[in-house]
């Protein structure tokens, strides 16, 4: 999911940023993760991939709560034709679906 953030060109970037989402390449490959924080030579290899601008997390910025209730509505609705089988693919993708969306973790 996209954290708060605001977008820097790569000439008013700075050491010690944190980027707020994933850096690709033109061939949809990561260059940077997100949660990365920029080094000086970060950003000159950022220069040589022609990145033109930075997602930087914002600072402070406030999460919006998840909305458990309507998650959980929307993933019963997506999944409602899911045999009830706990061990089906489809049960199993419902959990790791549902853990993902409410940020937290499976065990697989």
């Amino acid at each position: 999911m996209q954290a708060a953030h605001h977008l820097v060109s790569l000439e008013h970037a700075t050491a010690g940023m944190t980027l707020s989402d994933a850096i690709l390449d033109q061939q949809g490959q990561v260059l940077l993760p997100a949660g990365a924080v920029l080094t000086a030579a970060m950003l000159d290899a950022l220069g040589r991939h022609d990145v033109a601008l930075l997602p930087i997390l914002d600072i402070g910025a406030v999460t919006p709560a998840i909305d458990v209730t309507a998650v959980t509505a929307r993933l019963a609705y997506l999944f409602r034709g899911v045999a009830a089988e706990p061990d089906s693919a489809g049960a199993i993708l419902h959990s790791y679906m549902t853990a993902y969306r409410l940020e937290s973790t499976v065990a697989p």
